[in-house]
């Protein structure tokens, strides 16, 4: 066709070159300033969070207690709250502009009285002081042969417990803080009394890995129950649910029993398999009964 130049290879190379560059210049700075992510935004209050950290001990035994529940109330949108570890450690972050910080710590923990006091944070000062927590003394009701009733005599401290195995005191901890769950995150305690993992019991078919399962089905309930000692850290348990809501009547359902397996993890037992039995062990003991 007349009018049309004709381009040599050489020419044709050296074009297809020019074009390449120029896209390349336009990408780059496409993902120099067309898609440069803004600054988050400086803090506007002057506040920064501090993290403080202490430890909860047994008075008596010195001792650390876990799954003990630290609420920290001071000025602000919300009391801060941690849990002790298996150290008794606990830790949680708490943002204020000013060297000093005052508030009031409360330590709720199953089996002690509650701590409860005034205290005040320094910028300067992260560790705080070990807090000691008095055992009181459980009242249990025992209904089953006299040989199991448990009764303090003069000699007894008013500090001190019943003796019972390792797995019973799981067990009652396990059902004790259900009932004594003020919100559904308080559940988180007896959730961390059974084993994780794909194999542990949180994984069970009602559960499935998930806590929000778990605590949405045990924060609609209360529990009756007795648990019987059966040894080798297996315990029997009946059991009665009823409605938490107490404006909602609720008569406790039929009794239904299970035998739970407890193992230990990293020296702590948990609540490892169950499964449903008609009825409790004949050479299994009555240990605990609530009410």
């Amino acid at each position: 066709m007349a009018g049309r130049k004709k381009f040599s290879t050489q020419e044709t190379v050296q074009i297809i070159l020019a074009v390449i560059a120029a896209i390349s210049a336009i990408g780059v700075a496409y993902f120099q300033f067309g898609s440069k992510p803004s600054e988050p935004p400086a803090p506007t209050d002057g506040a920064s969070a501090i993290q403080y950290s202490g430890r909860i001990l047994d008075a008596a035994t010195q001792k650390p207690i876990a799954n003990a529940k630290i609420t920290f109330d001071a000025p602000g949108p919300s009391p801060q709250v941690a849990y002790s570890d298996a150290e008794g450690v606990y830790i949680f972050n708490v943002a204020h502009s000013d060297n000093q910080l005052s508030g009031r710590i409360r330590v709720d923990v199953n089996g002690y009285e509650i701590y409860n006091r005034n205290i005040s944070l320094s910028a300067d000062i992260l560790n705080l002081e070990d807090i000691r927590l008095s055992p009181i003394l459980s009242i249990v009701t025992i209904t089953a042969e006299p040989t199991n009733i448990i009764v303090p005599t003069e000699t007894t401290s008013p500090t001190s417990t019943p003796s019972f195995s390792e797995a019973i005191t799981v067990m009652n901890n396990f059902y004790s803080w259900i009932n004594d769950a003020g919100n559904k995150d308080d559940l988180m305690r007896s959730w961390n009394l059974e084993t994780s993992g794909i194999n542990g019991f949180q994984c069970r078919e009602a559960a499935g890995c998930d806590f929000k399962k778990f605590s949405d089905f045990w924060f609609d309930l209360k529990v009756q129950y007795k648990l019987y000692d059966c040894g080798s850290n297996l315990v029997d348990v009946e059991i009665r649910t009823y409605n938490r809501n107490p404006l909602l009547a609720s008569t406790p359902t039929a009794p239904t029993y299970f035998r739970y397996q407890l193992v230990e993890v990293n020296s702590e037992l948990k609540i490892n398999k169950g499964i449903a039995i008609e009825g409790h062990g004949a050479d299994c003991k009555l240990q605990v009964s609530v009410p």
